[in-house]
């Protein structure tokens, strides 16, 4: 594989701050952006010979990142037994036959994308024992909607003369997006966590939609191999209660609350700084002294974590819950998001404070 290849894949999914860290940590060349970077390594590696090294590097952390690197959690939890069937059965499935599968780990471009008879439904590209806990990689496409301004001399000379009264035009592309949805099976803990690629074009009934079909594979999957699974949307893990927990804990920095207090008024608050946790900013300090009560609904929480020797990465863990759960007799929150993570190792971290503060 191409070393160009890896750094476009790469660019496809992790952001730019991300990539630089990881870049730096193993003494990298990088540039001010995507494009001076990859510019800067193909040219250096090529020059100094290393570009097998590189490549290896570039690869490992690319398939990391691919697995574990901004996703949108669901946590299931079945019994041990049933489990540890599915894993049994996993581990003798064939992927299907598919243009993912003939690509991947690599996405296809846009142009493939587009001329794809475009289902929605999710393809199973590849299932690996080697990792722990088993994984299975799911592709599919999805479009999400862009807003593009137009000027009314970018039209036909037709079109102009109809919108000849307007300055400028607004209009909706739709662009395709592969996603890498991954499926954890870990039979020591009897979890099936759902991690789907988090992108921020998509709405969230496309990722409800998202989840329901992986769902549905998963069901379908064991069926044909006589296991009834029964995995449901709803039996996800309920996580309202660590937002409190979390927030009344001295874990991580807060850089996002949002809140109700005892008066009846909803607060939302974000931490500009990078090296402020909210819970000691003087405003907040003494705006909940002053109440007496605040009622977190969403929380947004780093921490700083030795990713490897030269590298403290910064995953975020956000909790998206809403105002409306609150009136609930029974708050609930499915979806944990985490991004900024370099992959398993912070991706691990992350959770494990999740589902510890429970």
């Amino acid at each position: 594989m191409q070393m160009a290849e890896i750094l476009s894949a790469l660019r496809y999914r992790v952001p730019f701050h991300v990539m630089k860290d990881i870049l730096t940590s193993k003494k990298q060349l990088t540039g001010n952006g995507w494009d001076a970077t990859i510019d800067k390594l193909i040219k250096a590696n090529k020059t100094e010979g290393n570009i097998e090294n590189t490549c290896e590097f570039l690869f490992e952390f690319y398939m990391d990142h691919l697995l574990y690197g901004e996703k949108l959690v669901r946590f299931y939890t079945k019994e041990r037994k049933i489990v540890n069937k599915f894993a049994d059965v996993l581990k003798k499935i064939e992927p299907e036959s598919s243009i993912y599968g003939a690509a991947y780990p690599l996405p296809l471009s846009d142009s493939e994308l587009r001329g794809l008879d475009v289902d929605g439904n999710p393809y199973l590209v590849d299932v690996s024992e080697d990792t722990k806990p088993l994984t299975l990689v799911f592709c599919a496409t999805k479009f999400y909607a862009e807003k593009v301004k137009l000027s009314v001399s970018d039209l036909s000379k037709k079109a102009q003369l109809e919108y000849d009264n307007y300055d400028e035009i607004l209009a909706v592309k739709y662009n395709p997006r592969q996603v890498f949805d991954v499926v954890t099976v870990n039979p020591i803990t009897s979890q099936i966590n759902i991690l789907i690629d988090y992108s921020y074009g998509f709405s969230e009934k496309t990722f409800q939609q998202r989840f329901k079909k992986i769902v549905t594979a998963l069901n379908d999957l064991a069926a044909v191999n006589g296991i009834n699974l029964n995995l449901k949307m709803s039996e996800a893990i309920n996580l309202f209660s660590s937002i409190d927990n979390l927030y009344e804990s001295s874990e991580g920095r807060i850089c996002e609350l949002a809140f109700t207090t005892n008066e009846g008024s909803i607060k939302h608050e974000k931490m500009r700084r990078n090296d402020l946790d909210l819970r000691g900013e003087t405003y907040h300090k003494a705006g909940k002294e002053a109440v007496g009560e605040i009622v977190p609904y969403k929380l947004g929480l780093c921490w700083k974590v030795k990713f490897n020797a030269g590298l403290n990465s910064t995953p975020e863990l956000f909790l998206p819950g809403n105002f409306r759960m609150l009136s609930s007799s029974k708050q609930s929150l499915k979806d944990a998001i985490i991004t900024k993570n370099c992959g398993k190792k912070d991706y691990t971290f992350t959770i494990k404070k999740l589902l510890s503060n429970l």
